[in-house]
């Protein structure tokens, strides 16, 4: 005498169940649930109730039994090298495509993800058809220094004077001024009147190199002197000197 063994799937097309057909009376029916790529098997119900997969029973009768399944959900966890930040991670359902970013702090640059995730795009997509860590990974930014020529002393009346500065970085240099009787414009500067005048050139520093310190310079910017004749108002006699003033005057400009 034969029995039937007879599977089904709820919820229906979350997996498949082997092992069902007929059976001679005393057999072993051996029934295997396998979930799709985005459930997992919870439990048989019907005519055997347990979570044991694959499960053997004897057959005696005919039987009927149920392979439960759930929606699987995956965790995706994320970490961070030192000098940056990572979206946290947490638990989804799976074959979910999940977003991550990766933050530097002020003196470091993003290089690469290693883990499940790879290449150096931030923000990347993560899809979870399974547990996943991402790690991102970070590099310090590279210091530079600045050049900066010294202008030297201009006359009241000198053509504008180009600025000469460069970054170790190669990035380009600007230029600020900090005081005195000039006009900055661009990399060149016009003197307006006689007095010194200070200059800074600066470099913020870019993904790659950090900011350079700012390098200072000072000029003076020069007036040229008179000198007048201014004569006696009186001539003493004799051996005596005069009291009235020398008769030169410098005058300034």
């Amino acid at each position: 005498r034969t029995y039937a063994v007879t599977a089904s799937v709820s919820p229906a097309g979350a997996g498949s169940v082997g092992g069902a057909g007929n059976y001679s009376m005393g057999a072993t029916a051996t029934l295997t649930a396998t979930p799709d790529a985005t459930h997992v098997f919870t439990g048989w119900s019907g005519d055997i109730t347990n979570s044991a997969n694959p499960v053997s029973f004897a057959v005696n009768n005919n039987t009927n039994v149920t392979a439960n399944f759930a929606a699987a959900s995956f965790t995706l966890t994320t970490a961070a090298s030192s000098g940056g930040s990572v979206t946290p991670g947490g638990t989804y359902p799976a074959g979910s495509t999940v977003t991550i970013s990766a933050s530097a702090d002020a003196t470091h640059r993003f290089t690469s993800w290693t883990g499940d995730a790879s290449g150096s795009a931030t923000p990347t997509a993560v899809t979870l058809d399974r547990a996943k860590f991402a790690q991102a990974n970070f590099t310090g930014k590279t210091a530079q220094t600045i050049v900066f020529d010294p202008p030297g002393d201009q006359a009241v009346a000198s053509p504008p004077i180009t600025l000469i500065a460069s970054a170790t970085s190669g990035l380009p240099v600007s230029f600020s001024l900090l005081g005195g009787p000039a006009i900055l414009m661009g990399n060149a500067v016009q003197v307006t009147g006689a007095g010194p005048v200070t200059l800074q050139a600066n470099q913020p520093g870019d993904a790659f190199y950090l900011p350079a310190a700012p390098v200072n310079q000072t000029f003076n910017v020069i007036a040229a002197a008179t000198i007048k004749y201014r004569g006696q108002s009186r001539t003493l006699l004799r051996d005596e000197s005069t009291r009235e003033p020398p008769p030169f005057v410098l005058e300034k400009p």
